[in-house]
């Protein structure tokens, strides 16, 4: 019975893992699955937070409202790379001088993404880091290159907050989240416990 109770804990815990992924294209499947925040206001309108419906992102810095390309970013990509059309615009917000950003959504997610280049015509890391609460869902690291167009920053998981940081300071732009079926962590404990809970049972009753 310990067996077959350890199986059914490590099918759960993969299938929680299965459900957290790094995404690093717009995909039509992901655009399909994902609600986008308009930013509001002029071109160079600045603005800490959107809202989408009930649900609010907050930046930890104020961005000021670019339309690209152009603005400053005039080498913005687009598809595949980017969901802009090659011959359309994208809001985006400049960050100003920072190379970090902190981005709180109001409730949690099961997809949050956005794109991001840096100002310099040159190679740059950028490393993502996706929360729930104050656990680590995942993380990964792109090099972007400011004169190649922008790239895509996104994972499937439960996503409350992400920060961000770089070598460059930079613009960010396309911010979408989406809500789909992805485990828990408290629903496989839940389920776990469940199972340990029946184990004891069959133990009691055997003996």
């Amino acid at each position: 019975m310990r067996s077959k109770l350890v199986a059914a804990l490590a099918l759960c815990v993969s299938s929680a893992i299965a459900g957290a992924q790094q995404i690093t294209s717009p995909t039509a499947q992901y655009l399909a699955s994902t609600t986008l925040f308009s930013i509001p206001g002029q071109e160079f309108s600045s603005l800490n937070t959107l809202t989408s419906g009930s649900l609010t992102l907050t930046f930890n810095i104020f961005g000021s409202k670019r339309i690209t390309p152009g603005g400053g970013w005039l080498t913005w990509g687009s598809a595949p790379e980017s969901e802009r059309s090659s011959t359309g615009t994208l809001d985006v917000l400049h960050f100003g001088d920072a190379t970090k950003l902190s981005m709180q959504l109001s409730r949690p997610v099961s997809i949050f993404g956005f794109e991001a280049e840096p100002n310099a015509f040159a190679d740059h890391n950028f490393n993502a880091y996706f929360y729930n609460g104050n656990v680590e869902v995942g993380s990964f690291s792109r090099t972007v290159n400011g004169s190649s167009g922008s790239r895509l920053f996104a994972f499937q998981g439960v996503i409350d907050r992400v920060e961000f940081n770089g070598t460059d300071k930079f613009a960010a732009g396309a911010f979408r989240f989406g809500d789909v079926s992805v485990p828990e962590p408290s629903s496989v404990l839940l389920t776990v416990s469940g199972l340990a809970g029946l184990a004891a049972v069959r133990r009691r009753r055997r003996a």
